[in-house]
């Protein structure tokens, strides 16, 4: 079952990646933070987010290149705990899956 759930999840971020909408205008992104740290892959960025909330965050999001210390809001997502990712070999406490990230200034 979690299994299914990981690919259910990362086809939807495919998707939502190549859907070619103007995805950042279509769904809300009520988070705002701060870029803390990012690890790129083929298909998708991880952020490490200091949260305007209060604390750190990761996100795994559509690729996109975000230096440290943009200031970014994101949609609400898809929230996994003890996340493994296979192709970093990283478990992550916490992260959420979101279809949106964009620079705020």
């Amino acid at each position: 079952m979690k299994a299914f759930r990981l690919l259910l999840i990362a086809a939807l971020l495919v998707v939502g990646a190549h859907s070619g909408f103007a995805a950042d205008k279509a769904l809300p992104t009520p988070n705002r933070g701060t870029v803390a740290e990012t690890i790129e892959t083929t298909d998708y960025t991880y952020i490490r987010v200091n949260s305007a909330k209060g604390g750190e965050v990761w996100l795994a999001a559509p690729q996109q290149a975000l230096p440290v210390g943009t200031a970014i809001a994101w949609s609400d997502g898809a929230s996994m705990s003890n996340f493994k990712s296979m192709r970093l070999n990283r478990t992550f406490n916490a992260i959420s899956f979101v279809d949106v990230v964009v620079k705020t200034k």
